[in-house]
This record gives structure tokens, C-alpha cells and sequence, in this order.
């Protein structure tokens, strides 16, 4: 693994963010996404798509068929992916946690905490699970501080403006947690906690654009957004957050199972 210079912490502490380039193996990833490729085709079968399709297009073109069929399959493809021992396994073999202790300038691994380790699926021009400008630490609240928790994003395939790469706000961690706007989310649009424009308006935009295997690491009040995915493939991100377990404002998060009714309509 990659060790981050002075300069890059600086660059962290200053910025609210830091990309560390070749990150993970390639060939992590590259076992994760056949795995995540055969999940798909698994669905596909049971829904009646039956051809013999590369790695790639099932990926790409038969989970955007999937998706345009039946969202049910699509959010059972995600969350089914979420749940797998082999994702998870992926998630905590990142080796990301002494870059982690560096840029939450914690003493040992033993303060580190994770919370919501997640692959993001995002399917070209869909909208309803993108976030407008926001700041993690309104939905994550085990510290009160974002500088004492951080998002790694991990990329696993290259991210660009056209597929729907981040956008982010350097330097917007200073203003801490905001006031922002709430709206209520839905069983098909996430729940959102808008910045306010006239603090976006304030600075400077930038796209993040990074390749496979590259890893992005912004602080929990870093202001960013979901770019559109206008192009004609699916990006695939993985993130899992951090935070600092022997502050005395950390709160342990607590889970619930919840099993929802997926109306999947297979062939015989």
C-alpha cells in the first residue's frame, strides 16, 4: 500500500480531500466486479436473458436492461451484492487504515471505527439516487467533527465527468456541519440534506476525475455532489467511512434489518 507524504496530509488538512493514485490492485478489483458481474447474470437468467454475454456487457448493457425491466431486480442486484461475504471481505482487505490513522492524526488503529460499507451502482441518466451538494456528516453522525471521521472512495473503474464522477468544494470542510435543507426520501429517491447555494456559491467546483484502482478520501463536512452519468456505461464506486471512536462525542451507530418485498417477475 501507498504511503501518504507530509505534503499529502497537508494537502488533506488544507483541501479536505487527497487522491491516492493506484491504490488498490487492479486484480482486487477485477475479481470483485466478475463477482458482481455474476450476480447479474444470475438475475438476468432467472428474468429470461439467456445469452452468453462477456463480463463487461453484463456489467454494463444487461444491468442497464435489467434496470429499464424491473427496478426490483436492479435494487435486488445492489443489495444482494451489498450483503455478500466476498464484498464485505473486499471492503476490509482495502489496507486503507494507516492512511486513515495519518489523515485523522489519531495515535493507533486501535480509535479507528467503520461505518456503511457500500457499492454505488450508477446506471446512466438516472437521477433518483443522486445527491445534490452535501455534506456526509449530515447523514454519518458519529463524530461531531468531519475531521475526526473521513469517506474513502474507492474507484473501481475509471471516474470522469461524463459517468457521473463527483463534483466537490476544496476547502469547504472549514465551514463545519451546516444548516442545510432536508427532504425526505422515498423507496425509489434517497433522502437528501442540501447545502445551501449561497454557501456552494462561495467556492471554487472541481470534478474528480481519477482511474480504476485509485482511492479518494475527503472529510465527512467536505461539501460535494453526485455528477450526472450521461455516457452510455455504468460506474461502479465503493466507499467506507471512518471515524474516531475514542472521541467523547462518538456515538456507535445502531442497525436495523429490514426485508423488503421485491416483486421480481420470473420466467419458468
Amino acid at each position: 500500500m501507498q504511503d501518504l507524504s507530509s505534503n499529502d496530509s497537508e494537502f488533506y488538512d488544507s483541501n479536505g480531500y487527497v487522491i491516492v493514485k493506484n491504490a488498490i490492485p487492479e486484480n482486487n478489483i477485477d475479481d470483485l466486479m466478475e463477482f458482481v458481474a455474476s450476480i447479474i447474470k444470475m438475475e438476468a437468467e432467472r428474468l429470461g436473458i439467456k445469452e452468453d454475454f462477456t463480463v463487461e456487457q453484463l456489467l454494463h448493457s444487461v444491468l442497464i436492461d435489467i434496470r429499464k425491466k424491473n427496478r426490483d431486480s436492479n435494487s435486488w442486484i445492489y443489495q444482494t451484492i451489498n450483503n455478500s461475504n466476498i464484498f464485505k471481505k473486499f471492503i476490509y482487505n482495502l489496507e486503507l487504515e494507516q492512511i486513515v490513522k495519518k489523515l485523522l492524526h489519531m495515535d493507533g488503529l486501535k480509535q479507528l471505527a467503520t461505518i456503511n460499507p457500500a457499492l454505488r451502482i450508477d446506471t446512466p441518466f438516472d437521477k433518483s439516487n443522486n445527491r445534490d451538494w452535501h455534506q456526509d456528516s449530515h447523514y454519518f453522525l458519529d463524530n461531531e467533527k468531519g475531521s475526526d471521521a473521513l469517506v474513502t472512495w474507492v474507484c473501481l473503474g475509471d471516474a470522469y465527468k461524463e459517468n457521473g464522477s463527483i463534483l466537490i468544494c476544496p476547502k469547504s470542510q472549514k465551514e463545519g456541519r451546516l444548516v442545510s435543507e432536508h427532504i425526505i426520501g422515498s423507496s425509489n429517491v434517497s433522502e437528501q440534506y442540501v447545502t445551501p447555494s449561497e454557501i456552494i456559491n462561495k467556492y471554487d467546483k472541481l470534478i474528480v476525475e481519477v482511474k480504476k484502482g485509485d482511492v479518494v478520501l475527503f472529510n465527512m463536512d467536505l461539501i460535494h455532489k453526485t455528477g450526472d452519468n450521461v455516457s452510455n456505461s455504468v460506474r461502479y464506486t465503493a466507499q467506507i467511512r471512518y471515524s474516531n471512536l475514542s472521541k467523547l462525542d462518538y456515538k456507535p451507530p445502531q442497525t436495523s434489518i429490514n426485508y423488503p418485498k421485491y416483486n421480481r417477475p420470473f420466467t419458468k
